[in-house]
């Protein structure tokens, strides 16, 4: 095992010593003219282009051209989405925003001539650099259209030797002939580039998509002439090949426009869709949260505190600088040290809290008088808040004995999602704020009981989902970036992993009840 792994890293250095990076640029007029439609359309707009119905036309339009742009597919590829409400949308535009009927109009006559337009470019480039006998890997930046390129390439009769993946495949000891990334490269990790699995790269793009590459070699020693041209502003763009689908090739600007995928127009129409942000006075359930997006085009939010951890698997190839993984981990890390191509451990089917449905099995028939104490005194410091505000409260308890009373504390101790405040001298002053001194006892134990149940259930939960590591189907978890466990112990819960695939810095508000829920993204945006 160690040898053969020895063997792995020499191969390593010894392609990236000789690994060159190709540009091939395309171009295809309409495409192009529509990416300039939505920009003049974007600046028409000025502040009404942040309303909900403008985000989400542009969400749509731009997302269409971001598949077509990011894949060989051909350009009717989930064109019906716009037929099915072309007619609606018009209908709105023409009551509500007259003045841009006629920009509206333009947009859909040119998707409409897209949607005719029989082959992509992107995909008569690939052929002309396949060869029959190289083993090539074909990089797909989105997970979730994976699938859709694989059929593709089936019905074209042009599957032999070729493997579409996502980036966050190509790592470990597999090596290609080649690897052909679709797309610029600051769409993908800089691994990709800098830990190569193929001696040869092509990278195939727009002709006016923006792009600055950087060789940056993780493995020292592999710095070679051969990786790219000398260029003085590191652009990849000198001497470029341009495969015209289009009668002209017209000189290009590369800012004019872009392709990258919308997500922050989702974000931020989401955000505006959510109970985010709420006023100081909202003291309903509440928590702060940060949102981050999964792979399988789905989202969470998460608690956003210091103290708040979830469980990941950790397969070694999530991490960028990992080659191989002898061992599959479970563990417990802080929300804050969440990133990007992190696997997270979710409760998908029923909703709830997967801690809490096995301590309230390992409570029994206790589970149901100490859940009901344990939100007895919550309501009761609520109610105070809800009288006064949440600086008062903070106050009076500091007067009370409390050593930690600052207000996000008293938002946290009021919440769901804690059981008890950490210090027993902070819990003592709530129960004399609320008339509850005398009972002090019987609301520490149970809450003491409560967070003992707790953490017996992460236990158990570690265990049961280390004892299912061995039916992990790496492919599918690597390529949809989701992989579902079925606990045999528990047959009403299911837990996922989900790939991380963004993470929002932003903290909100949102409602306790939403915490640790996964949810289709694109179903919530068109919610109405």
């Amino acid at each position: 095992m160690i040898s053969r792994s020895f063997a792995s890293i020499k191969q390593l250095y010894s392609i990236n010593a000789n690994c060159s990076v190709n540009y091939f640029q395309v171009y295809q007029q309409e495409l192009h003219s529509i990416y300039k439609q939505i920009r003049s359309l974007q600046f028409a707009l000025g502040s009404l282009v942040e309303e909900e119905f403008w985000i989400k036309f542009l969400w749509r339009i731009k997302r269409y051209c971001f598949d077509v742009a990011s894949t060989p597919l051909s350009f009717s590829h989930l064109s019906n989405l716009f037929f099915e409400n072309q007619h609606k949308t018009m209908r709105y535009c023409r009551t509500i925003y007259p003045h841009f009927v006629a920009d509206v109009e333009a947009i859909y006559n040119t998707l409409f001539s897209i949607f005719m337009i029989k082959e992509n470019p992107i995909f008569i480039t690939i052929q002309s650099l396949l060869q029959n006998d190289n083993h090539t890997a074909i990089l797909i930046k989105e997970p979730r259209l994976v699938n859709y390129v694989n059929d593709f390439f089936v019905s074209q009769n042009n599957s032999a030797h070729i493997e579409v993946m996502p980036p966050a495949k190509l790592k470990g000891t597999i090596f290609y002939e080649k690897i052909i990334c679709i797309g610029p490269t600051r769409w993908f990790p800089r691994y990709i580039f800098s830990a190569a699995r193929s001696r040869k790269i092509d990278v195939i793009q727009y002709a006016w998509m923006t792009d600055v590459f950087k060789s940056q070699p993780l493995l020292v020693g592999t710095i070679s002439p051969s990786r790219i041209e000398d260029n003085d502003e590191d652009h990849f763009t000198s001497d470029p090949r341009y495969i015209n689908i289009s009668n002209s090739v017209q000189t290009i600007t590369p800012s004019e426009s872009n392709m990258d995928p919308p997500d922050e127009d989702m974000v931020h129409l989401l955000t505006k869709k959510t109970p985010l942000n709420a006023s100081v006075k909202s003291y309903d359930d509440t928590v702060d949260a940060q949102l981050f997006i999964l792979a399988d085009r789905t989202a969470v939010f998460l608690e956003a505190s210091d103290t708040t951890k979830v469980l990941v698997l950790d397969v070694g190839s999530s991490y960028e600088d990992s080659y191989t993984s002898e061992q599959t981990l479970i563990t417990r890390v802080p929300v804050k040290l969440l990133r990007t191509g992190i696997f997270v451990l979710l409760r998908t089917g029923e909703s709830g809290d997967y801690i809490i449905t096995i301590a309230d099995q390992i409570l029994g028939v206790r589970a149901s008088h100490l859940r009901y104490l344990q939100e007895d005194w919550k309501d009761k410091l609520r109610r105070h808040v809800q009288r006064s505000d949440l600086f008062q409260v903070s106050i009076a308890l500091l007067d009370h004995g409390s050593l930690l009373a600052q207000e996000s504390n008293v938002r946290n101790w009021m919440s769901s999602r804690t059981i008890r405040p950490q210090k027993d001298s902070d819990f003592k002053a709530i129960m004399r704020l609320i008339g509850y001194e005398s009972q002090f006892d019987k609301y520490q134990n149970a809450a003491n009981e409560i967070r003992n149940a707790h953490r017996q259930a992460g236990k158990m939960i570690r265990q049961m989902l280390l004892n299912q590591v061995h039916s992990i189907d790496y492919h599918q978890l690597h390529t949809h970036g989701r992989f579902d466990f079925v606990l045999p112990d528990v047959p009403d819960m299911t837990l996922s992993a989900f790939r991380i695939n963004q993470c929002i810095s932003t903290i909100s508000r949102v409602t306790a009840t939403r915490i640790g829920q996964v949810f289709n993204l694109e179903h919530e945006l068109w919610r109405e």
